[in-house]
């Protein structure tokens, strides 16, 4: 009987998949389909007030639930955004990704966390293709899930909203929602469900709390900033911050036209070519370890990148980490991965990073807790990487929290976040950076470049769109140790992509970790040439031993060194 029943729920589910990329290949038709039922029912207003939508709410999201549950295997988030994601529903990805991809697609476009099936985002990007106004919408940011208005009918509230549009009456106010769909603007425009306006009714609330109003708080006053807080290092040509403890220094303070005080900041806006590198988190809690391992990476690099629980396994957290680092007096990358807390936690954790002197913080989805050693963990995904983007932006540059909560003191942060240029869609993968670009992103970090034809491809396209003078991009890079650890990363690392001929020419070597080194060497000289890279990541895992030989043996410093020695002989 248990068999039986299983079966029959795998095959359900079969026949669901197959339902919901048939919506794709048809996704014309249902756009279509999607505006004259729009239409109908704003024409239908005067009725729907009569009868009440407190009392359409119920019968109206039953039938959305089955319709929508039956042709697009909808979840009914109560903010239907299927017109800008090629009719495919993006709360069908396993990590509820509402901004195209992660860089975790494997091979043919799978999933990285249920390899039987195709990434939703793939589906989604091929249905835009085929829909009239697909391409641009798709383009935009979304904001994220508002978790209350979760079962209610997205529909009902499409054709309220427009239809109090076309009466040229305002919303019944609801100061959370007015925030979010300022920070959200154009999502709002081209799907009104993404970011709704108006206070809903009781029915479709299940028993959402009242909303906070916004406080007027007094502004404090910024403190004078460091003195020389980022003097040059006399032993090297890296810019050095100044050891920083929050108790006893006052904030530092960005430079005119600066959006931080990061060194790393710095560095890309002198126009040098700049070096982060990963350390490699310890099992421990011991801050002795952070600093033995930040030991050969302190005079290497413009900062390091404070990893957050990376390949879902666990490890010291990235904000212990980062605090350590800052008050070493180095340059730290705060790490953010958005599997493990909601919105209101990382919110609030980028004003503690803040305030204990982080000034860089990169922006991530994160892996899903399948590929980790905890499987059995819950996610949260409450974010995804561009609506976090969006949010830390809003929080840097407007002084305000997602609810429109006012912020006496902004995080003065430098946003970063990821790209991975040799995975599904290749084609697309440029024009998703864009949209990061759009959502905040200051600077990019990429995943493993093994692949220089690959990644040269992917870099005209880059320049094509003009992203080269809207970003600061940073090549990952890092030293394969053996043949069977290259085949290992490529088989098991979703995102991984490594030619043959490099796993050949390690196979060949006398030394195979000698030979993963210089190759690493050639890729940075390499990556050097093309236009509109503005530096390297080295990702060398147990070995950060050898970024400083790397680096010096890349010769990419030859420039800067030179710079400094003419500044210090003025």
């Amino acid at each position: 009987m248990a068999v039986s029943s299983a079966c029959h729920f795998s095959g359900n589910r079969a026949a669901m998949y197959a339902l919901r990329r048939l919506a794709v290949r048809h996704s014309r038709f249902f756009e279509q389909l999607y505006l004259y039922l729009e239409r109908v029912m704003v024409s239908l207003d005067p009725v729907f007030q009569r009868i009440g939508y407190e009392r359409l709410e119920r019968p109206f999201a039953l039938t959305e639930s089955v319709l929508k549950g039956l042709l697009f295997d909808c979840k009914m988030c109560g903010q239907c955004v299927l017109s800008s994601t090629g009719m495919s529903c993006p709360m069908n990805c396993p990590k509820n990704l509402r901004n195209g991809p992660c860089s975790g697609v494997r091979a043919g476009g799978f999933c990285e966390v249920k390899p039987d099936m195709m990434c939703v985002w793939v589906d989604a990007l091929e249905g835009a293709a085929r829909m009239k106004h697909g391409q641009i919408k798709i383009s935009v940011v979304q904001p994220p899930v508002d978790g209350a208005l979760r079962g209610s009918s997205a529909w009902l509230r499409v054709a309220r909203e427009k239809a109090l549009e076309k009466r040229r009456e305002a919303p019944p106010p609801d100061p959370g929602k007015f925030a979010i769909a300022r920070t959200f603007p154009q999502a709002r425009a081209v799907e009104p469900a993404s970011a709704p306006l108006a206070v809903e009714p009781q029915a479709a609330l299940h028993g959402q709390a009242a909303r906070e109003l916004p406080r007027a708080n007094a502004v404090a006053a910024h403190a004078a900033a460091l003195p020389e807080s980022m003097e040059a290092d006399r032993a090297t040509p890296f810019q050095r911050l100044m050891p920083y403890d929050p108790i006893v220094h006052a904030p530092p303070v960005p430079p005119p036209g600066y959006k931080s005080a990061s060194g790393l900041e710095h560095t890309l806006r002198k126009g040098w070519f700049a070096v982060t590198a990963e350390l490699n988190p310890p099992d421990s809690a011991d801050p002795g370890d952070v600093l033995a391992a930040a030991e050969p990476l302190k005079n290497v690099v413009d900062a390091i990148n404070a990893t957050d629980a990376s390949g879902a396994n666990c490890h010291m957290s990235s904000m212990g980490i980062s605090s350590i680092l800052s008050r070493a007096g180095l340059g730290v990358v705060l790490q953010i991965s958005c599997r493990d807390r909601n919105r209101i936690a990382i919110q609030g954790d980028v004003l503690g990073a803040a305030a204990m002197g982080v000034s860089n913080v990169l922006c991530l989805t994160g892996d899903g807790v399948a590929v980790g050693d905890q499987p059995g963990a819950k996610p949260v995904f409450d974010f995804d990487c561009m609506s976090l983007l969006r949010t830390l932006r809003a929080m840097r540059d407007e002084r305000k929290f997602l609810s429109g909560r006012r912020i006496t003191t902004p995080p003065r942060v430098f946003l970063g976040a990821a790209e991975n240029p040799c995975i599904p869609p290749y084609e697309l993968r440029a024009d998703r950076l864009g949209k990061k670009v759009d959502a905040g992103a200051d600077f990019i970090q990429t995943n493993y470049i093994f692949d220089i034809g690959m990644f040269e491809r992917f870099m005209a396209r880059v320049r094509d769109l003009g992203l080269h003078e809207r970003v600061f991009i940073l090549a990952g890079v890092g030293p394969l140790p053996s043949p069977k650890q290259a085949r290992w990363l490529r088989t098991h690392v979703p995102g991984i992509h490594i030619p043959d001929s490099l796993i050949r020419r390690l196979e060949g070597a006398a030394s195979p970790a000698d030979e993963g080194k210089k190759i690493c060497i050639e890729l940075i000289r390499q990556i050097r040439e093309i236009r509109g890279v503005a530096g390297v990541h080295v990702m060398a895992y147990r070995r950060e031993h050898l970024v400083g030989e790397i680096i010096e043996e890349s010769g990419i410093l030859k420039e800067r060194i030179a710079a400094r020695e003419a500044e210090r002989s003025r």
